[in-house]
């Protein structure tokens, strides 16, 4: 909730503004001053169901960022911008997260929570699940396990392998090739 209401007083001032800004200028507001308010703590709270507010916040900025009217479609806008959904962002921070557990470079707790498969076993490099319910399921300990293990069972796993910074772009760029160039709707 603090998350979206910050976005949205930063995207009303940028509404006020918008007509004195170029794009370029605009993307850097958003890139400088929403964005990090997205990926601040997102593999902690990212797998939260409450996340439709967060994701409308994000849209309404993209659009006025694009000067584009409401009712314009935003997967092509971020994908002209070269930004992620917040979905995406999730998985990617998620990704990353586990990377540096895998690699060792969390702390000692952290990589004691999280439990990989035998180094013999031809899974070697997935995650295991933790058991879960319904009260657990959308927490950081069963949904980074199931993120990783479902990217690297989608033949990306030679990846892993690139230092952080090659392999942040690298899911960056995964996942907004996803993302379609125009809208296929045909009311649009």
């Amino acid at each position: 909730k603090y998350t979206t209401e910050k976005i949205n007083k930063i995207t009303f001032s940028l509404l006020k503004v918008k007509d004195n800004l170029c794009k370029k200028l605009k993307k850097m507001i958003y890139v400088s001053l929403i964005r990090p308010h997205i990926e601040y703590g997102i593999s902690v709270w990212g797998g939260s169901k409450f996340l439709k507010p967060l994701e409308m916040a994000q849209k309404r900025t993209i659009r006025i960022v694009n000067e584009c009217n409401k009712f314009t479609h935003s997967e092509p806008l971020l994908k002209h911008m070269n930004e992620l959904k917040i979905s995406d962002i999730y998985k990617m921070n998620a990704l990353l997260l586990a990377k540096k557990i895998r690699d060792g470079e969390t702390p000692t707790i952290l990589n004691n929570h999280f439990k990989w498969n035998d180094i013999s076993s031809r899974r070697c490099h997935q995650m295991k699940s933790l058991p879960y319910n319904t009260m657990t399921e959308k927490t950081p300990s069963i949904q980074i396990p199931k993120i990783w293990n479902s990217f690297y069972h989608d033949g990306m796993g030679q990846e892993v392998n690139l230092p952080s910074k090659y392999f942040r772009k690298f899911i960056s760029e995964s996942l907004t090739a996803s993302y379609y160039d125009k809208c296929t709707n045909k009311v649009c």
